[in-house]
């Protein structure tokens, strides 16, 4: 905890207990989740609405909403909690095409494998996106993880060049042949993806300097990936620090104690009732709420332009009769 900020300062027992979930890795809920993503689009000047979603019957029900909404483009972005955090950006293309960017921060293919049937129940036609590069090398720290990347995931286009996110991850395919798959229940090749290195920044391991790094072109090295226009190997020696003479990254600690400070500023700045009342922006029933009136609002556009251009056919028409009963007068 900062040495400025005590508990004491907090005036709610709700407020105290939920900031305590950001003291340590391991702690934070599905509630903390929401205060997270409110704290961070209460800063943000672009459109920033994950949904908060609860574990897997929920991630099913928020697919669901969005295939029967049957809105094209739409580009959604989701925070999936529980007893392993992920994010991921769900989009269907002007074309009806359905695809899934999963991000898992332990890249277990058999956890890949498992949502990403909940995915195909949904969109049959659908692609899946996901990369065999691991992240996260402890076992509590993904909630840290899935919050940062559903932040990344709504600014990284502006990271990649000339392209969009999944136009990226197409460019950068990598075909795995079932021989090289540790998974021994994969009997055909996989298609993996690598991510753009914004999202590898807060990978736990030295082989991000020692093999992803080298792997990538220089010049996507080259290229910044935040707004500080810092470049991913610079921001590497910025986060590796030696500790009991081992190399660490201390980009997920970072974090911590960011969201930490950040929703202790927003907790003591809002009353119990507004914040209750805020954290319910972010969930399912927001999503769905949100969700059928873009479609009503579309549905009605729609309507409207085909009014005007039956209204417009027909004026023709009226005025080209017209012109025929003067002319024969």
């Amino acid at each position: 905890m900062d040495k400025f900020l005590s508990l004491d300062q907090l005036d709610s027992a709700f407020k105290k207990k939920l900031i305590t979930e950001f003291l340590a890795y391991g702690r934070i809920t599905t509630t903390g989740g929401l205060l997270t993503i409110k704290q961070i689009a209460s800063r943000k000047r672009y459109s920033f609405v994950p949904s908060v979603l609860s574990g897997l019957l929920e991630l099913s029900n928020y697919l669901a909403i969005i295939k029967a909404a049957k809105i094209q483009p739409i580009r959604e972005f989701f925070v999936k909690t529980g007893s392993h955090w992920m994010s991921g950006v769900v989009e269907i293309d002007k074309a009806g095409q359905a695809k899934l960017l999963l991000l898992d921060s332990l890249s277990k293919i058999e956890i890949i494998k498992f949502y990403s049937k909940v995915f195909k129940d949904i969109f049959p036609e659908g692609k899946i996106y996901y990369t065999d590069e691991t992240r996260q090398y402890d076992s509590s720290s993904c909630a840290v993880f899935a919050l940062s990347d559903v932040r990344y995931l709504h600014v990284v286009n502006r990271y990649i060049g000339d392209q969009d996110l999944f136009s990226y991850l197409e460019a950068h395919k990598i075909v795995v042949p079932s021989k090289e798959i540790k998974d021994p229940s994969q009997q055909s090749e996989t298609t993996f993806y690598r991510l753009p290195l914004g999202f590898n920044r807060i990978m736990q391991s030295i082989s991000l300097t020692d093999k992803v790094l080298l792997q990538r072109d220089p010049k996507e090295l080259a290229l910044p990936i935040n707004q500080k226009l810092q470049t991913a190997p610079y921001c590497a020696r910025q986060d590796f620090k030696m500790i009991n003479g081992k190399l660490q990254n201390k980009r997920a600690h970072y974090l911590l104690k960011k969201f930490f400070l950040r929703n202790f500023n927003y907790l003591n700045t809002h009353t119990d009732t507004e914040i209750q009342k805020d954290l319910q922006s972010f969930t399912l029933e927001a999503f769905k709420t949100r969700i059928q009136q873009v479609s009503f609002s579309k549905n009605i556009h729609i309507l409207i332009n085909s009014t005007s251009s039956t209204l417009s056919s027909n004026l023709s028409n009226s005025s080209s009769s017209t012109q025929k009963f003067y002319s024969s007068c």
